[in-house]
């Protein structure tokens, strides 16, 4: 029996997991039972030793970070790559055209060894495309990164070349935390598929950062630094929004399919914003607050991860094209954790569609002039 469609696959439980839960009833984000608030004060790299081995070990965050800052020193085939690229390409196309460019994972088959080494070289691989790229688009040159600085460390210096000061890597270390996981959604779901083809680690991170890169997944932050823009330079945030209702117009970075009550993260990232907040930055954070009061009262919705991460990224340096490939570059973490236990199911995930098209449809002979196969074209009589 086929069960009752949803387009969107919202709602409806495809699976099992020990990696992540997204509890909307919380609300509250899990990684491995963990609450995502009580592993701020950690590594980006302990956390993804979290995702990876289920339990928190500085021993494992930093062969994690050896091997992920190794990676981000550019082989001579990425360097002979990016040299025929456009200076301004897309981060996030960069990582999706490089890694498989480069072969920057190892090939030496699917073993827990071999992919955890894949997983975590495509991390540094991402780090070094957000830094080459914020840098190429502005002259300047490709900078190594420092081998004992943590990976949130060298991905400030390899984009700004200069060491952050505490408040930003505390930031910068959050964000990517908060982005790193978020149970099932389409770029996980669409790693989870590809894994259970039975296709190998690096190429299914590829297809879900290829998912992600959509304005409706991870291109969202983009998309708020130009709605703030917009909202400041109306004449009150006020009229901003009820000028949106009233022509029924999306505003960026609020709501959220999954956490109805309020996406948890958000107050997490919010909080490391005024420490950053300086000249235009504390305008646009006074600009930020006031939205969220205003799309309270009249629309009932609440701000999302990617609203405060968006300011944060801003008040960083960071460029939107850097914004979706910086939500990538963290959530490889995830999907890579997705991909292992997708495999360990060892099923084909195959999804059934209702059929909606015409039946009983006869073919009409149209003559020999309309058929475009010379193969089966009636020779001339002679």
């Amino acid at each position: 029996m086929v069960p009752e469609r949803s387009a969107s696959l919202s709602g409806v439980v495809v699976g099992e997991t020990r990696v992540s839960d997204a509890d909307a009833e919380g609300p509250d984000l899990l990684y491995r039972g963990f609450s995502v608030a009580s592993l701020l004060q950690l590594r980006y790299e302990d956390v993804v030793g979290l995702l990876w081995d289920e339990e928190i070990s500085t021993g494992i965050g930093d062969s994690i970070r050896e091997e992920a800052v190794n990676a981000m020193q550019l082989t001579p085939g990425a360097v002979a790559w990016l040299a025929s690229v456009p200076p301004r390409m897309n981060p996030t196309d960069l990582f999706l055209a490089g890694a498989a460019q480069t072969h920057v994972w190892t090939p030496h088959g699917s073993n827990p060894l071999s992919d955890r080494r894949t997983a975590t070289r495509l991390i540094g691989f991402a780090i070094a495309m957000i830094g080459y790229g914020h840098r190429a688009r502005r002259g300047l040159p490709h900078l190594d990164p420092r081998p004992d600085w943590s990976i949130a460390e060298n991905l400030f210096y390899m984009s700004f070349g200069r060491e952050p000061r505490v408040e930003q890597i505390a930031a910068l270390q959050v964000a990517l935390i908060l982005y790193a996981e978020q149970s099932f959604n389409a770029s996980t779901y669409a790693a989870r598929i590809a894994a259970s083809a039975g296709t190998d680690l690096a190429t299914a991170v590829i297809a879900a950062a290829a998912v992600l890169k959509g304005h409706r997944h991870g291109g969202a932050n983009r998309e708020v630094i130009a709605m703030l823009r917009d909202v400041a330079s109306a004449s009150s945030v006020k009229g901003w929004v009820d000028e949106a209702t009233e022509q029924s117009r999306k505003i960026m970075g609020f709501g959220h399919r999954v956490f109805r009550n309020g996406d948890p993260r958000f107050q997490a990232m919010r909080a490391q914003l005024t420490p950053l907040s300086h000249d235009d930055g504390e305008s646009m954070l006074r600009t930020g607050d006031r939205l969220v009061e205003e799309v309270s009262r009249r629309r009932g919705l609440r701000p999302n991860i990617d609203l405060a991460a968006a300011i944060a990224f801003h008040l960083l340096g960071f460029d939107t094209e850097s914004y979706t490939a910086l939500f990538a570059a963290s959530r490889i973490a995830g999907w890579t954790a997705h991909i292992v236990e997708a495999r360990s199911d060892n099923r084909l995930i195959t999804p059934t569609a209702r059929y909606v098209g015409a039946r009983g449809r006869a073919l009409v002979h149209l003559g020999p002039d309309h058929l475009v196969n010379d193969a089966i074209r009636p020779s001339p009589e002679r």
